[in-house]
């Protein structure tokens, strides 16, 4: 059985835990995953000053988000999924979870920076990409998609 719950600062290191195995599913070189360490980490300070929220199966992380609020819209952080979970609904169930919340918070706009292999989830989900920021890791340019959601009211 799924259960969401509230992320706490004592979740810290289980859920950078998770960021790590998450982004490492994508196959990038461990020297990228080192130079992500910092943007792979969600600190006990990160989680309390954030609204993040917990997936867990039999009382381990398998999935988690952060909203990140900005003015008149949410950034939709930390979307990280266990690689063992991918295609199982848990995205989708977490997502869903993420535009209720966004929608409490009298939001109506999700910007997401997404990675690239996720980009085709978020389109599923019914984000158009609005952007492209490009940036560098390891001497590699990397684009990335920035995506808008429509939350509504």
């Amino acid at each position: 059985m799924m259960e969401l719950r509230p992320g706490e600062p004592h979740d810290s290191e289980e859920l950078s835990s998770l960021a790590h195995t998450s982004k490492n599913h994508w196959g990038y070189p461990p020297e990228w995953i080192a130079a992500w360490r910092d943007e792979l980490t969600l600190s006990p300070d990160y989680i309390a000053a954030n609204n993040v929220v917990v997936a867990l199966s039999d009382g381990a992380a398998v999935g988690c988000y952060a909203l990140e609020r900005q003015e008149d819209q949410v950034e939709l952080a930390h979307f990280w999924i266990h690689p063992e979970a991918i295609g199982k609904g848990l995205g989708r169930r977490l997502f869903l979870d993420a535009v209720d919340r966004v929608r409490e918070m009298g939001v109506t706009r999700i910007q997401i920076l997404s990675d690239p292999n996720a980009e085709r989830f978020y389109l599923k989900m019914g984000a158009r990409r609005v952007d492209l920021h490009v940036t560098e890791v390891c001497g590699h340019t990397r684009e990335l998609p920035i995506m808008s959601f429509e939350a509504g009211r």
